[in-house]
């Protein structure tokens, strides 16, 4: 073990070094605090004997000197001093020593003395060691979280990347009504894949933003109405593939527009109501809403395979999934993770109740404020309908390196009636902006030469363009890489992959444009809206046998079979494609009482019958 000795009294500092260095330890003298603390800084001393009277700095203030080093906590201090009063042993204390030895020295004392302070001395040390290697793991792990963060958010760009091209173009060719249905079918199905996938890169990266702890929950006014309506009209398609009753009990008193935040309530539902469709085998997944006491209660029910007790306690761990062999294993074994974490942020809980082969029960109640009237609240847009927009034209520079991006979104906003131009970097943007001088850039951020940050910088100094609107695009979803686009000049943003309905409500937010959209069926979600026929075609009516297989598919809400049948009449009775179109659009959205409406009214109104 390492001791010094500071003293300028050499007899005596001669004297202590040969007691000590005989028990086997290093020792070393000073003469004054000055010299021994330029040493202490170097080497770590585990037993500090100062003497109180030094010439300078006095042995308390050099104890206090020792204490203030990093590692001073872990050496054993004892004053030596010929003052006995009880004033200067609690000076001394206050000082940070550990013990006192009065002058002259009690030889036996002395030993003893030394002996408890080489154990202490000795105890700490291996504390000090044991502490550094704990840093230095503690570095390492940071270092490696650091690393994977790095990883994750590169990987993510690099994905979705790809997926913007696979995603845009599959909402695109959705809208095309020339598909045939064996296209139409191939075409939802490889973009259901995507969307798969990109869930999977999403829900990571939400696991490692909270691991980072920089997962974030941002309320604002959004329309809980439609949330719902679209939660419910996404599982009927889901359950309707499956072949599974899926119910939706939703309280008439629930508000229209509350203050929360939309995305991450979303989130919740999907991961909840896409394991309950998961692990349920035959009988029914019920959704459930209430309104009580101004709070929102969710309940999520299914007759599934259920869980074990030595399960329900790991059913919340990261990476983990129920164990069962009747169930494909697919996904991250995230979701339940992930959303209860967003759930207990959002100052609530979540609940199970389960038993084995007969259900899951999921529960959990929400504060979401009923919003003012007066409050701004942008409708969803229907991506349907949109034909134009109403006014002069407007200008738009795309800003995008990677070609099929470009031509994705050109693709979109051209179709509308937008006036475009194109640039492949910053630097391109920042020139083709101060001669083409538009009304809206969508900027990418990372371009080669200049990257959308610098370029929205540049553009943002140019008077002529100070109103023009700037909307960040980025695979990138941190909420710090958002806050540097806004400082940076930026208006909005937008994550790719691009969803065509938010990046069109976005341009009209910023825009303030109106749309002009193909009205006919515009209410997507009203379950008995009346069925008003604006087609300019005639409606022609397949045999009457088709009609009644068409009424008692839809009496058993057979909607799979009943798509299959629309297919067949259209490929054996082509003049019938008003009204196979017509159907089609209904049966997409589940509303099979408006097909019933539809068939009946016009049936009245219509001879136009083949025979």
């Amino acid at each position: 073990m390492k001791v010094m000795i500071i003293d300028d009294d050499l007899l005596l500092s001669d004297t202590l070094k040969d007691i000590i260095a005989t028990r086997g330890n290093q020792v070393k003298t000073f003469s004054s605090a000055e010299l021994a603390i330029e040493e202490y800084q170097k080497v770590f001393y585990s037993l500090v004997l100062i003497d109180i009277g030094l010439p300078g700095m006095d042995g308390l203030e050099c104890c206090r000197r020792i204490r203030d080093f990093p590692k001073g906590k872990y050496s054993v201090l004892i004053i030596f001093t010929g003052l006995t009063h009880i004033e200067s042993l609690r000076e001394s204390l206050e000082a940070g020593a550990d013990d006192y030895l009065k002058k002259p020295f009690d030889l036996d004392l002395l030993k003893i003395r030394l002996e408890i302070a080489e154990k202490q001395g000795l105890d700490r040390l291996e504390r000090m060691l044991a502490d550094e290697e704990l840093k230095r793991a503690r570095l390492m792990a940071e270092s490696a979280s650091l690393a994977k963060n790095t990883f994750l958010a590169s990987v993510s760009h690099e994905l979705r990347t790809p997926l913007n091209g696979i995603l845009g173009y599959t909402q695109i060719l959705k809208r095309d009504g020339n598909m045939l249905p064996k296209q139409l079918h191939a075409i939802e199905t490889i973009h259901e894949c995507g969307e798969h996938l990109l869930t999977m890169i999403n829900d990571v990266l939400d696991f490692s933003s909270i691991e980072s702890q920089k997962f974030f929950i941002f309320p604002k006014v959004f329309n809980f109405s439609l949330l719902l309506k679209s939660m419910i009209s996404i599982f009927r398609m889901k359950s309707q593939q499956k072949e599974l009753p899926f119910y939706a009990e939703l309280d008439e008193n629930l508000p229209e527009k509350v203050v929360g935040d939309e995305k991450r309530l979303r989130q919740i539902l999907l991961n909840l109501l896409s394991n309950a469709m998961k692990y349920t085998i035959n009988g029914h997944v019920i959704f459930r809403v209430k309104n009580i006491n101004g709070n929102i209660h969710f309940e999520i029910e299914d007759t599934g395979i259920g869980i074990s007790e030595e399960n329900l306690e790991k059913i919340f761990l990261p990476f983990h999934q129920v164990p069962d062999e009747r169930i494909q294993r697919e996904g991250t074994g995230l979701g339940l993770s992930i959303s209860r974490t967003i759930i207990r942020m959002m100052g609530s809980d979540i609940s199970v109740k389960t038993r084995p082969t007969h259900g899951t029960l999921f529960k959990f109640t929400l504060e979401l404020p009923e919003a003012d009237d007066d409050e701004m609240i942008h409708e969803k847009i229907c991506d349907t309908t949109i034909t134009g927009y109403q006014g002069p034209v407007k200008k738009i520079l795309i800003a995008e390196d990677i070609d099929q991006n470009r031509s994705f979104i050109r693709d979109i906003i051209e179709h509308i009636g937008f006036a475009v131009k194109e640039a492949i970097n910053g630097m391109e943007a920042v020139r083709k902006a101060y001669s083409f001088i538009p009304d809206l850039i969508l900027m990418d951020l990372l371009m080669p030469v200049m990257g959308g940050i610098e370029a929205t910088r540049k553009i943002r100094s140019i008077p002529t363009l100070k109103h023009t609107k700037i909307i960040a695009v980025s695979a990138n979803i941190s909420h710090k890489t958002q806050q540097k686009c806004f400082r940076a000049g930026c208006d909005d943003y937008i994550t790719k992959p691009v969803q065509v309905n938010e990046l069109l409500e976005l341009i009209q937010e910023n825009l303030n444009i109106s749309w002009i959209n193909d009205t006919a069926d515009s209410d997507h979600f009203e379950k008995y809206s009346a069925i008003e026929h604006t087609e300019s075609k005639p409606i022609i009516f397949p045999p009457p046998e088709e009609i009644k297989t068409i009424n008692t598919l839809v009496l058993c809400g057979k909607t799979t079979r009943l798509k299959k049948h629309i297919r067949k009449i259209e490929e054996n009775f082509p003049q019938c494609d008003a009204f196979t179109d017509k159907v089609r659009r209904l049966l997409d959205d589940f509303r099979l009482e408006d097909i019933q409406h539809f068939i009946h009214q016009t049936k009245e109104n219509n001879t136009n019958d083949v025979r």
